[in-house]
């Protein structure tokens, strides 16, 4: 059987901490206490921090000079003025009425107006030659005339012809028979700087003289069409005789 504790030991605890608090609030009050009545201490010179002196400086304001303007020294020479020239104003006079001459009753005598064909000097170079100018009626010649002509395109460009050929006529002038070369079915072409060369015969020519002469059409229509733009390339002829 265990002994029954002592009633005195529980009050014991609480007294010993609030002993203790009681002694903590003493130390406390003596140091502040201390504290207020000692003197204050002065501050050490080292230990305050010396900020550097700041010295003014002067501010310079700066003005920018204008550069001198470059006034020109040329003096523009001054425009010349045109002189207008007046020039007088013609005055119209009438003419003085003449009567007419009186014209003779007698009708003047025609003269025919030959046609300067418009090909002229178109074609340049211009050649007939025919191979014999003495042949026979009959054998060995048959009355062939056989010839070749050539002319060259002097125009400057391509174009065509109508026709070309020759025609005989007698030592009277009176026309016989022609022998168109080409043109007979279709227009002549003519190449731009280029020549034609062509050989052809007139056939069944009866003894006699004869003048063969080389002719081209200049208008765009085939040898037989009547009318017509005709030039005699080679007047005068090749003159043929048939024996």
């Amino acid at each position: 059987m265990s002994e029954p504790s002592p009633k005195n030991s529980l009050p014991l605890v609480p007294l010993a901490i609030a002993g203790a608090v009681a002694l903590v609030g003493t130390l406390l009050i003596g140091v502040t206490l201390v504290a207020v009545l000692s003197p204050k201490a002065k501050p050490s010179a080292q230990a305050s921090t010396a900020f550097p002196a700041v010295t003014a400086r002067p501010v310079i304001i700066y003005t920018p000079t204008p550069l001198p303007t470059n006034t020109p020294t040329d003096t523009p020479t001054p425009t010349e003025t045109p002189t207008l020239t007046l020039t007088p104003t013609k005055t119209f006079v009438p003419a003085t009425h003449v009567p007419p001459t009186a014209v003779p009753t007698d009708p003047p005598t025609a003269i025919p107006v030959t046609p300067v064909p418009i090909g002229r000097g178109w074609l340049t170079n211009i050649s007939l030659t025919v191979a014999k100018t003495d042949i026979s009626a009959g054998a060995p010649d048959h009355g062939e005339i056989v010839f070749s002509f050539y002319f060259f395109n002097a125009r400057g460009m391509g174009w065509k012809l109508g026709c070309a050929g020759v025609k005989v006529y007698d030592v009277a002038g009176n026309f016989v028979k022609t022998q168109w070369s080409l043109g007979n079915s279709a227009l002549i072409e003519m190449p731009f700087n280029s020549g034609l060369n062509w050989s052809d015969s007139v056939r069944d020519m009866q003894p006699g003289s004869y003048t063969v002469s080389l002719w081209v059409r200049y208008d765009l229509a085939l040898c037989n069409a009547a009318g017509g733009d005709w030039e005699n390339l080679t007047p005068g002829g090749v003159q043929v005789n048939v024996h």
